[in-house]
């Protein structure tokens, strides 16, 4: 498995910064669909060394995200 999910509650929540949690935040925040996952914790955008069930973790949060932060 890509990374280790918690539930808190009834609310699954992947680890802050794996590409999951990165999938659902640019989502969340209307940014465009690009897969990366956090490098050291300093938001690295890194594809070229995302595995293939990394890129699938980071589309599984962008599509599963069920909220847009109103930006307006």
């Amino acid at each position: 498995m890509v990374d280790d999910v918690r539930m808190v509650g009834s609310v699954r929540m992947p680890p802050h910064g794996s590409p999951e949690d990165r999938g659902d935040s640019d989502y969340y925040y209307g940014r465009q669909y690009r897969p990366h996952k956090w490098l050291d914790g300093i938001g690295q955008r890194e594809v070229e060394l995302m595995e293939p069930d990394e890129i699938a973790a980071y589309r599984r949060g962008y599509e599963n995200c069920d909220e847009r932060k109103d930006c307006r």
